[in-house]
């Protein structure tokens, strides 16, 4: 998904115009960003975060202080407690040289459980040898801190012991071996917080067997219920018997998924640059081009972008952009409401911890091959130093765009053309947050924007069902039916931003260009057009914007600075495609816990203390801390320190490619999903020309004709139609190193692919387009019902399959229905003689190509 990137809008003077500068590489493959810290000043950046040293005083600290006097005590969040604004500004921009600056304190931030209560405690580290607890209070309001990784261990141990369970397990005739268990929030539905609140979770069971993925083999009907803080069973409900779904076309893993995630894999390549790098990594600094920026970490948010700033040539200084930036949370409501789903409205980052589910990076998978990679420590419940290796990676990007070019043809003596290639630095974590991954990525671009892009990949959560086949849901399932017994439940994904932007000063405004229609009335024939209506939000209630509601442009710009034209200076925020809002009710329960969602901007003034959208205790959360509390105080936000949040959301529709895993797609992918369907499942020997064809009949808007362009740019550029998922890197393939490996080719059958001839032929590229006008109306069928065709059943009933009235007209009927329901595209006899000839025709043109390439030279082939 694409999220908004920020963009320059002021062209005379913007601080993207410096020009580019060369970064000495760096000649590290993996880098330990505490120890490189160490290693480059005498004392760490105010950002900085804590380093393991710190964290064991602050441990220290916390046990030997007599406020806290209650064991056992755990620790749920320790994170850096940052100095005031005005100091690290001065810290940051001052004319000293680093070397000579006057430290600032070190200090933590704690949350930790003891005697039943939540206690705040902050903590100087300053001197890691001489720890002190400065400041101590007891949380009084609702909710609780993050869950720890050791009790949510602890909890998911607990029901095998429990017989009950162990009762609900034999009778669904399931291995107690097989079982695995997850902690749920049980969020919050209404009612005054009790004076003595439990902290409680609930467990829900699955079953993995002879799969990965057990989220798709739920014990439907059982429900737990753990109270954390004695770390016992209190509740239990087996609810409903129903089936368990199968293991088989459940797994992802390589070598066990089917289409279209099995077939032939790509070629192995290598990203080079001759160079080296062109970033330089100094302790949490990064510096490319013409950014500089810190990369932090925080257990909660995950990556934390501060300090990024530009270099203006020109000026022979540095300008600011970002004071402070980082996801303040995640919001993922299911949209089921009976007993074993209502609550599941999950708030990731409050309840779960994006940097405490953040896990190792693979190279060359995750990352590309020119990545650097950073590492980071966050305190375990015991309050330990835990290290999260390779947590972060920072690469530089190459994806054959332009970023910018003008061919002029009116000179009659001569053609100019000026092209830019894009490049770009990227700083990605991936959070693995139960069953979802999100990929989030800080894209820094030498035009002096920034991209936040998340991309959603993993595993569905489904429902158990007696369902096996979709035509037997008669009424509202609340999801789509993925595989037999399986029901993908329908939810919405809100990911919202906290943006502290200076643009070139801590003092900006909130500006809002909404494009107005006008009627001509100058007298010449046009008769309308349309111009901008410029608004300046002088409160936090002025600033709260529906992207979706009306055109419009909107603005943070620095009302004190101007270019040379007079213009003010500042940056555009651009959405992208996800711009869903939150359509519950607005006296909803788990509406009210992240009210904030209804709007995807607001801006609010700058305060420390006002970091996680939905309030600092999350789990339990009542709506009564957070975003919209805040911004119910309406404050002035006009050329004042101002923070915009923005919420990125996705209405998410389940649909049968994104099981069993989902692919990471985009618009392009999209279209590539639905290529990779059509030519494998259903007309293995039409060709990617006759495909494109028909998607270009109905492919009326210009986003799909951009994605048809570009599609067809890739395949003439190499690229094979059944591997385009493959994101499109500049590799190298070296000479004469053949790949060793035996591919099934859809229609040729197994064949030896080997790199060493480059000639082989393409089957997807050999079609004609001689299509007989029968076979062709067919193609036409079924290219427009492929989107919704179901896969076909085998005739087996469930013996818990629930039966509708019209089902058992239809047995009596003699009608097939269930999982025996045949394709909706019946192919006649003639037509299966003619799509047969055309089968043959394509064989003896691939053998002829074949004889063709055997005569000729072997060759180097780069693929981009």
């Amino acid at each position: 998904m694409i999220l908004p990137f920020i963009q320059t809008s002021a062209r005379a003077e913007p601080a993207a115009r410096a020009p580019l500068h060369a970064m000495l590489p760096l000649l590290l493959s993996a880098v330990s960003i505490l120890a490189a810290a160490a290693a480059s000043t005498h004392h760490p950046h105010p950002f900085d975060p804590l380093s393991p040293a710190e964290l064991t005083a602050v441990r220290d600290a916390v046990l030997a202080s007599p406020l806290v006097p209650a064991r056992p005590l755990t620790f749920h969040y320790v994170g850096l407690d940052e100095p005031d604004k005005p100091d690290v500004l001065s810290y940051a921009y001052g004319n000293s040289a680093s070397s000579s600056r006057a430290a600032l304190p070190r200090r933590a931030f704690v949350i930790a459980r003891a005697g039943g209560q939540s206690h705040e405690l902050r903590v100087d580290v300053t001197d890691a040898a001489a720890p002190s607890v400065l400041a101590h209070a007891v949380h009084r309001g609702a909710g609780f801190p993050t869950l720890t990784l050791d009790e949510q261990f602890a909890a998911v141990a607990l029901p095998p012991a429990h017989p009950p369970f162990v009762e609900s397990v034999r009778r669904r005739g399931v291995d107690m071996a097989d079982v695995l268990c997850a902690v749920f929030p049980v969020g919050w539905f209404g009612g005054d917080p009790p004076a003595e609140e439990r902290r409680v979770v609930k467990l829900l069971c699955f079953v993995a067997g002879a799969t990965a993925n057990f989220y798709a083999r739920p014990l439907e009907g059982v429900t737990l219920v753990v109270d954390l803080d004695r770390m016992a069973i209190v509740g239990y409900r087996d609810r409903v018997l129903l089936p368990v779904p199968k293991a088989e076309g459940t797994d992802y893993r390589a070598g066990k998924a089917g289409p279209p995630y099995a077939g032939r894999a790509p070629a192995p390549g290598t990203v080079v640059q001759p160079e080296g790098r062109g970033f330089d990594i100094d302790g949490h600094f990064v510096r490319w081009a013409n950014w500089e920026f810190h990369v932090g970490f925080d257990v909660r948010a995950g990556t934390v972008i501060s300090l990024a700033s530009i270099h203006d040539a020109e000026a022979g200084a540095r300008r600011r952009v970002l004071y402070r930036g980082f996801v303040s949370e995640v919001f993922v409501p299911y949209m089921d409401p009976v007993e074993e789903w209502y609550y599941r409205t999950f708030l990731d980052a409050g309840e779960y911890g994006l940097g405490l589910w953040a896990f190792p990076l693979q190279p060359g998978a995750d990352c590309p091959a020119n990545a650097a990679y950073l590492d980071g420590y966050y305190a375990g419940q015991d309050g330990k130093p835990v290290e999260n290796k390779n947590m972060i990676c920072v690469f530089e990007r190459y994806a054959g765009d332009v970023a910018w070019r003008h061919t002029e043809a009116g000179f009659p003596d001569r053609l100019i053309t000026e092209v830019r290639p894009d490049v770009s630095l990227v700083v990605r974590m991936v959070v693995s947050c139960g069953n979802y991954d999100y990929i989030l990525d800080w894209e820094f671009k030498t035009s002096g924007s920034i991209k936040f892009t998340v991309s959603l990949t993993g595993l569905l959560e489904v429902k158990g069902t007696a369902y096996t086949h979709a035509d037997q849901t008669t009424e509202d399932a609340h999801g789509t039916l993925v595989a037999e017994n399986a029901l993908a439940v329908y939810h919405d994904h809100y990911v919202t931003y906290h943006l502290d932007l200076d643009v070139d000063g801590t003092n900006n405004s909130f500006v809002k260009n909404t494009i107005a229609t006008k009627r001509n009335e100058g007298g010449t024939p046009r008769r309308s057009y349309w111009t901008v209506r410029r608004e300046v939000a002088e409160t936090e209630a002025d600033a709260q914007v529906d992207v979706n509601a009306a055109p419009a442009d909107l603005l943070v710009v620095n009302p004190n600075k101007r270019t040379r034209m007079g213009n003010e200076v500042g940056y555009r925020v651009v959405p992208g495609g996800a711009t869903a809002a939150s359509v519950l009710d607005d006296d909803d329960f788990p509406q009210r816990r992240a009210s904030y969602c209804k709007k995807q901007v607001r801006v609010t003034p700058y305060s420390k203390a006002e970091k996680w959208a939905p309030g600092l205790y999350a789990d339990q959360s009542t709506g009564d801390d957070g975003l919209a509390a805040w911004s119910k105080r309406d404050r002035g936000v006009r050329n004042e320190d101002i923070v915009l949040w923005y919420t990125v959301g996705i209405h998410h529709i389940p649909y049968q490619d994104d099981f069993p895993v989902m692919p990471t797609v985009e618009d392009l992918g999209n279209l590539i999903k639905l290529y990779a369907d059509w030519h494998s499942r259903l007309i293995p020997y039409y060709s990617f020309d006759q495909f494109v064809r028909k998607a270009e009949k109905v492919g009326a808007s210009s986003r799909v004709r951009r994605c048809i362009s570009e599609l067809k740019e890739r395949v003439a550029r190499g690229g094979d139609p059944t591997l385009l998922h493959q994101p499109p890197v500049e590799e190298v393939i070296p000479e004469g190193e053949p790949d060793g490996t035996t591919q099934e080719d859809p229609i040729l059958g197994t064949e030896s692919l080997s790199t060493d001839n480059h000639e082989d032929v393409d089957p997807f590229a050999m079609e004609s387009d001689d299509v007989d006008p029968m076979q062709e109306d067919l193609l036409n069928e079924i290219y427009e019902k492929t989107a919704d065709e179901p896969v076909i059943r085998s005739g087996v009933e469930s013996t818990e399959q629930p039966v509708a009235p019209k089902e058992a007209e239809k047995h009596q009927d003699g009608e097939e229905s269930g999982g025996s329901k045949p394709s909706k595209v019946e192919l006649t006899e003639e037509q299966k003689a003619r799509m047969e000839a055309n089968r043959l025709k394509a064989l003896e043109r691939a053998a002829a190509a074949r004889a063709r390439a055997s005569q000729s030279q072997p060759t180097t082939e780069t693929t981009t």
